[in-house]
């Protein structure tokens, strides 16, 4: 492993990585640099980093992307981060829980809503789940890709296909294509932990749903992988007070068999399955 500057920091501020906020730093230089590559940022790029923690990765995002805002939640980490960029005029630190940070509201070095923002971050294993739902949920303006490090078994329910859909993977999968990039050993990390991470790739859809369907059709998934034994039909209508044999004529006709069990219907079938139980009430 290359010596990397966050061990310098780790062992000049005498830092111990928190287990309560899932701190393992990714100090491997080589995979840094493969990271920030995989980006794909270029000089019009505004960057959302998601925990910053020593700054790694934000030293590679800042020499690609025209600005960073670095956001960690740290205290002692957001103090280090402050001395360690305050010579980067294109890098502001943002002290704050990434699940509370609304995009729409932030002092860009640009017009946001013209260049929109990508946000790149090695998420913690404990709040990765609510931070890419945040980022897609949480606020008018949603990234036009999200470039996230989480622990691989969550990557691989994220990029499953029909057939082994969960309700994780119907969520991410409604706002964004989806692919895995890199995959990377545990040795690249500090402490090391006990599973691989995976680097993700999510770009935003096109046609990109409306917050309010989004609820709409997480609202039926929610439901029907609440009992996913079930069949479709019987636990939606049960679940969402519709009747049941007006659901499953309006499923059949969307072309949904009415006995399927959740984890086979694709994205484009939920949202139809949403339609359904909306004709059906």
């Amino acid at each position: 492993m290359t010596e990397s500057r966050q061990l310098a920091l780790l062992r000049r501020h005498r830092i111990r990585p928190k287990r309560s906020l899932s701190q393992n730093f990714l100090v491997d230089e080589s995979w840094l640099g493969r990271i920030a590559d995989a980006a794909r940022l270029d000089r019009d790029v505004l960057v959302l980093e998601i925990g910053a923690g020593l700054g790694g990765l934000t030293h590679y995002l800042a020499e690609a992307a025209r600005q960073v805002i670095a956001v960690e939640l740290d205290d002692v980490l957001a103090g280090i981060l402050e001395g360690e960029f305050a010579d980067r005029p294109n890098v502001r630190i943002l002290h704050a829980d990434a699940t509370a940070v609304d995009p729409s509201v932030l002092a860009w070095d640009g017009d946001v809503q013209t260049l929109g923002f990508v946000a790149v971050g090695n998420l913690p294993y404990h709040a990765g789940n609510r931070i890419l739902r945040h980022l897609y949920t949480g606020s008018v303006l949603r990234p036009k890709r999200v470039v996230a490090l989480v622990q691989s078994d969550v990557a691989d329910r994220i990029c499953a296909r029909p057939g082994d859909m969960s309700l994780l993977s119907v969520s991410c999968q409604l706002h964004a294509d989806v692919k895995p990039l890199l995959r990377l050993p545990a040795g690249a990390f500090l402490p090391r932990p006990r599973v691989r991470s995976t680097l993700l790739e999510l770009t935003t859809c096109p046609d990109l749903p409306c917050l309010s369907d989004v609820e709409d059709v997480m609202r039926v998934a929610r439901a029907a992988f609440g009992q996913r034994r079930k069949q479709l039909a019987k636990t939606l209508a049960a679940a969402l007070a519709v009747p049941r044999q007006r659901l499953a004529e309006n499923l059949r006709g969307s072309g949904i068999d009415p006995t399927r069990r959740p984890e086979t219907l694709s994205v484009d079938e939920w949202k139809a399955a949403a339609a359904a139980v909306r004709c059906s009430k």
